[in-house]
């Protein structure tokens, strides 16, 4: 097995940072370039590029496509490692792509009316978009079974991955409303959205420091050699025998099951938070930014929390209180409407609701990353045989089928949502939210309390 010194974890985990951080101003931000609140139109802020319902359907159809193809790739770049023992050449071919077509999402080819040109050109641009993600996401995220030996250490690369994640995070929520409303010029938010993304795309070239400086490194011997490859006759499963084996892993289903309704919960509230923050809660500007950092201000001591959590009731554990710290907040967050509170409240409340929100934050990150990379360990000891990448598309699959519903269908539908006292659709989030995440908890009650290595069960 290839070994990342600890002195590396941080090169590797911050390697996702400009990834993560782009995707998450994808999820948040793309809606509102293309289909604005009602307000920023009635402001003069904003024009109506799309036609919601045919954008709803297509975003759905794309991003179903692009989880479907998630598995070929996994298999391939499985079947690659295996030959050659190395994944840092995949992601090397995957980022100029990622990054050419992320930059033309927000192209819009009408930018000031109404045109299914729009929808069209956004929904192929992610497609491709999603393709290339998936090709630099996928070998990385694997790597992680193969390189760290232990739950524990991969708990703690995962920590500092959520680390990194954060701040991808608090740039995502607190800097890019400034940018955007700076390069607007009072005039409109749509183009200001734009030249942010663009101005900060290349910021996913960080992956380039886990490929060069960790896994190229560790991909050759102490003589400079390159490593050979493990052989084993189970190496030869097919995609479809591979794709049959990971869902028939007991563990992998109750995770995905957890998780499926962890991340509805999740997508639905990034994509909606731009309409949460300005439509229900009535802020704007400076307030949104100053709310959004005090959320993530507390995250170093969250993250220590979490592996303190971790380390003496493990990361099932760790999960379900990520859980109700979720729950707690979006409670709060749905409570803070100026028409239930008045305007000067909503803010405050915010603050309190991203203080308990700051932990789960942690927890959102670093499970996804540690739990796949774990359960596919655990079967390589076994059969000798890694297959991580399998693990981690059927979860990507997942991730598409449940953010295109909920970032898309269902937060489309749900925003245009008006009858009696509820005029705005925006208020049902959190309730649809906090019943997601507590179907999540029930499920999340199911995992094994704590997956340990056969090294750590010896000691």
């Amino acid at each position: 097995m290839q070994t990342m010194k600890k002195w590396q974890e941080p090169l590797f985990a911050i390697g996702g940072l400009g990834t993560s951080f782009m995707f998450t101003i994808q999820a948040t931000y793309l809606l509102t370039r293309y289909m604005p609140s009602q307000a920023d139109i009635n402001g003069g802020l904003a024009v109506m590029l799309v036609v919601p319902w045919i954008l709803s359907l297509l975003f759905l159809l794309s991003r179903l496509f692009d989880g479907l193809i998630d598995i070929p790739i996994a298999s391939w770049t499985d079947s690659y490692f295996r030959k050659t023992g190395k994944r840092y050449p995949v992601i090397l071919a995957g980022i100029v792509p990622m990054m050419l077509t992320y930059m033309l999402m927000w192209l819009a080819p009408v930018p000031k009316e109404l045109s299914i040109w729009n929808i069209v050109w956004v929904s192929v641009c992610s497609i491709l978009y999603f393709f290339s993600y998936t090709l630099v996401a996928v070998p990385y995220l694997s790597s992680l079974s193969d390189m760290v030996a232990d739950q524990k250490s991969r708990v703690r690369v995962a920590s500092w991955q959520s680390f990194f994640n954060t701040i991808g995070y608090c740039l995502a929520y607190t800097v890019v409303p400034l940018m955007r409303e700076h390069f607007s010029n009072n005039s409109s938010l749509q183009e200001g959205m734009t030249t942010t993304a663009l101005i900060l795309s290349p910021v996913m070239l960080t992956m380039l420091i886990p490929a060069f400086f960790v896994l190229r490194k560790n991909s050759k011997d102490a003589a400079g050699n390159s490593q050979e490859p493990v052989k084993n006759k189970e190496a030869k499963l097919t995609m479809f025998e591979s794709l049959k084996t990971t869902v028939k892993n007991k563990s992998f289903r109750i995770y995905l099951l957890a998780y499926m309704c962890c991340f509805f919960g999740l997508q639905l509230f990034l994509g909606g938070m731009d309409y949460l923050n300005r439509s229900i809660m009535g802020l704007t500007g400076w307030r949104i930014s100053v709310m959004n950092a005090a959320a993530f201000a507390p995250i170093p001591i969250m993250l220590w929390l979490f592996n303190k959590i971790n380390r003496k009731w493990g990361i099932k554990w760790a999960f379900r209180v990520g859980l109700l710290c979720f729950i707690v907040a979006m409670s709060i967050f749905t409570m803070a409407w100026t028409k239930l509170v008045g305007t000067t409240m909503p803010f405050y409340l915010g603050l309190i609701a991203g203080t308990f929100g700051s932990f789960s934050i942690g927890a959102f990150f670093a499970v996804p990353y540690a739990m796949p990379a774990q359960i596919a360990a655990e079967e390589a000891q076994q059969t000798g045989v890694n297959r991580c990448g399998m693990y981690f598309a059927v979860q990507g699959l997942v991730n598409q089928i449940v953010g295109a519903f909920a970032g898309s269908v269902i937060l489309i539908n749900v925003l245009n949502l008006s009858f009696g006292f509820f005029t705005d659709g925006a208020i049902f989030i959190g309730p649809i939210v906090i019943i997601a995440c507590v179907l999540s908890y029930i499920f999340a009650g199911k995992l094994p309390g704590a997956v340990k290595s056969k090294a750590e069960a010896a000691e």
